[in-house]
């Protein structure tokens, strides 16, 4: 029963891929956002609403010298997750050619990160302090932009128990009842 489960699993994510890496129509990219939403990773929109225009003129510039080989390291990342979903969802499984799979995809996908950040970095004037708090911070004034804890971190919130001289819990005593 578990297998069949694990198996629909990974049949649904296969397609679930194959339908997005279909061709989509092109789409012109919104104005003031070269290559369009997501085209250098998340949070670029965000980092464009704190930029100035000089900036985001200069970061532009940067883009497109880099727009031939970010396109080219786009396409190759897409064939090796194609072939990593291929490869892992084969009627036999391989672990080793699945480990190495992935480990092609994350060497294209840290290549794309280096080409974000060589953007970035290129871009004059470069971010001020107060830009980059901004950008810690996020749109809702906390720094995961709700006002809460960043992503990926738990909230941590203690019980107003009883704590003992190292901050533990006091352990409660279990308490006697009386027989009837």
């Amino acid at each position: 029963m578990n297998a069949k489960a694990i198996t629909l699993g990974f049949i649904v994510a296969f397609c679930a891929t194959a339908t997005f890496a279909q061709p989509q129509p092109r789409r012109r990219p919104p104005e003031g956002l070269p290559g369009g939403p997501g085209r250098f990773g998340p949070g670029y929109q965000r980092l464009m609403t704190v930029l100035t225009e000089e900036q985001k003129a200069s970061l532009r510039e940067a883009m497109e010298q880099q727009r031939d080989k970010v396109r080219e390291v786009e396409e190759k990342l897409r064939e090796a997750t194609r072939d990593l979903y291929t490869t892992g969802l084969g009627r036999k499984f391989d672990e080793q050619s699945v480990r190495e799979k992935a480990g092609a995809v994350s060497k294209l996908e840290a290549e794309m990160t280096v080409l974000r950040f060589k953007a970035f970095s290129q871009m004059r004037p470069q971010l001020s302090t107060d830009q980059i708090a901004k950008l810690r911070e996020g749109p809702g004034g906390g720094p995961g932009g709700d006002g809460g804890p960043i992503r990926g971190e738990l909230p941590r919130k203690r019980s107003e128990k009883p704590r003992d001289e190292n901050g533990l819990p006091v352990k409660e005593k279990p308490s006697e009842t009386k027989p009837n």
